[in-house]
């Protein structure tokens, strides 16, 4: 679990895990999402892309249909 907080009070939040894709990547699957403000949006995606190096997808389902336009390569 990851959570961005400003002044003291937590704005959002990501639970995540991983799972074997290769022999040395990993998947990281989101499971939850929850975000109050675009700043806390912005923040968590920054985590994730922190996480590039070091998994080969990001597997998030969504029912937002605007979510891809976030994303340089939405595959």
């Amino acid at each position: 679990m990851v959570g961005y907080r400003k002044d003291g009070k937590i704005l959002g939040y990501l639970v995540f895990s991983f799972h074997k894709h290769y022999q040395y990547k990993n998947d990281l699957v989101i499971k939850k999402l929850v975000y109050e403000t675009s700043d806390a949006l912005f923040e968590l995606c920054t985590f994730l892309h922190t996480q590039f190096e070091q998994v080969e997808r990001v597997i998030m389902d969504t029912q937002d249909e605007y979510f891809h336009f976030l994303l340089s390569d939405p595959t």
